[in-house]
């Protein structure tokens, strides 16, 4: 049997930077592989690893939803793995571990380590540029993600490692029912679109299509808000404001005034 999947879903990149730290340290030891659940399908064959790690992303304290359905979709496995779960969040992770093991241990994926990893807010960054708390990794994210994957790796039990509730998420609520329910609606700026179809591509909902004049246009049924077009858009064309571009994105930092295109 193989020794270590990495596996995970990333919104604009803070998920993936994790499981690239995790399989640089992973592979001094031992074999591994990595890989993005939008890479493979459900027949995909999770029971031929000794161990599993799952990373998500967080949208407003729930795991990514790509990642729920993958959940969701792939059968059980026969006899149980253990796993190391973790999350990426921009400010507040709430319970998001809590729902991402019970999703995991009902396919036999057995937590037996979890984490969170403070990253980038891929929506603080984009609506509140000035604070540059939202733009920025914990600090010694690195070295707090190896401390965590070497734990894992000398981890002989598989006894189900569930992360405690956290009673004062309740105060996040009324936060999170506003995120869940109410959404930003994302602006394309056309003087800027340069047709490059980045968003349409990087979508990982097929929520973005072209227009009859080549112009993306977004299925509000479809998106998640993960905002992985704004952040990869190399021209800040798409955007949470109707009037005004971004001033940065966590992929472009400062923003690129093409105004002699």
């Amino acid at each position: 049997m193989k020794q270590i999947l990495i596996l995970y879903f990333s919104g604009v990149g803070n998920t993936k930077y994790v499981a690239e730290c995790m399989y640089s340290s992973i592979k001094k030891q031992c074999t591994v592989d990595i890989k993005s659940i939008e890479e493979i399908d459900i027949s995909f064959d999770l029971s031929q690893y000794n161990k599993i790690v799952l990373g998500t992303s967080t949208i407003h304290s729930e795991p990514a939803k790509p990642m729920k359905d993958f959940l969701k979709a792939i059968n059980r496995l026969e006899k149980p793995v253990p796993a190391f779960i973790y999350a990426t969040y921009g400010l507040y992770p709430e319970n998001v571990l809590r729902v991402f093991a019970d999703l995991c241990i009902a396919k036999n994926i057995v937590p037996v380590c979890y984490s969170g990893y403070r990253c980038s807010a891929t929506d603080g960054i984009l609506l509140v540029p000035a604070i540059n708390f939202f733009a920025k990794n914990e600090k010694n994210i690195n070295k707090k993600v190896e401390r965590d994957i070497n734990e894992f790796i000398k981890e002989d039990k598989a006894d189900f490692n569930k992360p405690e509730y956290k009673w004062y998420g309740l105060l996040n609520y009324p936060n999170k029912w506003i995120g869940q329910h109410f959404h930003f609606k994302i602006y394309l700026h056309k003087k800027y679109c340069a047709g490059c179809n980045k968003c349409v591509v990087h979508c990982p909902m097929g929520a973005i299509k072209r227009d009859h004049l080549g112009y993306p246009a977004i299925d509000r049924q479809k998106c998640i808000n993960c905002y992985r077009c704004i952040h990869n858009c190399p021209y800040m064309a798409l955007s949470l404001f109707r009037k005004k571009r971004h001033k940065k994105t966590i992929k472009y930092k400062k923003q690129r005034f093409l105004d002699e295109r």
